[in-house]
């Protein structure tokens, strides 16, 4: 683990807390809500095969690429610094990732945080 990601690591909950605040805590509860039986939460680079119980279900909330052209564009210009400052492709295809990996959605939500920029 390089010094930047162990850096990240170490201070992710304090970068986060505006974030939650801003709505990700409320998105996080209310997919969590009547859910039974051990709850595991991973980061998306997981391989999620590994530790899905047979059965179990995936539920996730996470930034996905825009739909729209300028957004998308604007995700592609700015990754580089995302990815720098925060560890994170906020341009990554993840429902495609999700679809190759065997996953079935069986509902899908496209929300936004209010407070927070649109890439």
């Amino acid at each position: 683990m390089s010094m930047r990601t162990k850096f990240f690591a170490l201070t992710y909950d304090r970068q986060m807390a505006k974030t939650e605040k801003a709505g990700l805590r409320a998105f996080r509860e209310r997919l969590l809500a009547g859910l039974s039986g051990d709850v595991l939460e991973i980061g998306g680079g997981t391989g999620l095969r590994r530790v899905l119980r047979p059965g179990g279900q995936l539920l996730f909330i996470e930034h996905v690429r825009a739909d729209d052209a300028g957004t998308a564009q604007l995700q592609d210009r700015m990754n580089w610094l995302f990815r720098l400052v925060v560890c994170c492709d906020c341009n990554r295809p993840t429902l495609d990732s999700i679809k190759a990996a065997g996953f079935t959605l069986a509902r899908l939500e496209h929300t936004a945080l209010p407070n927070a920029p649109k890439f």
